[in-house]
């Protein structure tokens, strides 16, 4: 998994905007979330992130899902994160809504869980792209 060390200064919480390029980081790496959420491995960068902290950061705590356009120049920017965002949505709700509190692994062997990894990425990109570093 890749390590967020650094978020850009032009939005209200960098901070939060830091945990979000973080848990979207989480979803992009499915080797780290077997290592990390499954077999609990000491040596990922944050033993204890977990599937329930990554949706309780994208969900709760910085509120960029399921609306990332309510969260534009408080923890996002205007642009192609927003549209990475939505587009991550649509295949991560269905996972929520179909497993529900399945454990980690229940969502790993999931058919949308791909497509998840596929956007989460892209969503990260474009968080890069406009001045998160990591």
């Amino acid at each position: 998994m890749v390590r967020v060390v650094q978020a850009m200064t032009e939005v209200e919480f960098p901070a939060m905007r830091r945990e979000v390029a973080s848990a979207l980081a989480s979803l992009a790496d499915p080797g780290y979330q077997r290592r990390a959420w499954i077999e609990g491995s000491s040596d990922t960068p944050h033993s204890y992130d977990d599937l329930t902290m990554v949706m309780n950061i994208l969900y709760d705590d910085t509120q960029v899902l399921p609306e990332p356009r309510s969260r534009v120049q408080t923890v996002l920017l205007e642009g192609a994160e927003i549209c990475a965002l939505e587009a991550l949505e649509v295949p991560l709700s269905a996972a929520l809504d179909r497993l529900g509190n399945a454990g980690p692994v229940e969502y790993l062997d999931a058919p949308e869980w791909a497509e998840v990894v596929r956007l989460a990425s892209i969503a990260l990109a474009a968080m890069v792209r406009r001045g998160g570093c990591i």
